[in-house]
């Protein structure tokens, strides 16, 4: 199955299944569905790469085939998910009812930065006192102990953008 594939059987139903494609003694999760499982299942390493053959960025998490019963039977008994394919190529589960923290742009997007080596902004902006406030204000809120690493890392995105010059 090549990638254009995987990718078409993933649109199908992004948001309510979950398919584990198997290569050689692992087993693959792509995009929306690595997305989910990083989320509600186990924190993987995300693997990003751009495929030229698609012409965009895939993001994968992996992880060996000895492992894949312990990670159906959690996600049937934990979303009351069932399978509805088991092929040689994949698995996909069905009925799954993902706790979505974010929308899958906002979570590949400091994926692809990070891929990418790009700087947000290379010049620090001047910071006065009512901006100082703001900052503590929104540090203060965030509940740092509950979120992933993920989460403080686009929440440290966000506190960027959203600190500007004054007069700007």
């Amino acid at each position: 199955m090549n990638t254009q594939e995987k990718l078409n059987l993933i649109d199908q139903d992004k948001y309510n299944s979950l398919i584990l494609f198997k290569e050689g003694n692992f087993r693959k999760c792509y995009n929306e569905h690595a997305m989910f499982f990083v989320e509600n299942v186990k924190m993987m390493k995300i693997h990003t790469r751009f495929y030229k053959n698609v012409q965009k960025y895939i993001h994968a998490i992996g992880f060996p085939e000895r492992s894949v019963g312990k990670y159906v039977d959690w996600v049937k008994e934990e979303f009351k998910a069932k399978i509805e394919e088991d092929t040689a190529e994949y698995i996909r589960l069905v009925a799954c009812r993902w706790k979505k923290k974010y929308h899958y742009k906002v979570w590949e997007e400091p994926l692809i930065q990070i891929k990418e080596g790009l700087m947000l902004e290379e010049k620090r902006p001047s910071i006065d006192g009512s901006y100082k406030d703001k900052i503590c204000t929104l540090l203060d809120e965030f509940a740092i102990e509950k979120s992933t690493p993920l989460e403080a890392f686009q929440f440290l995105i966000k506190l960027k953008h959203g600190i500007k010059e004054p007069n700007n």
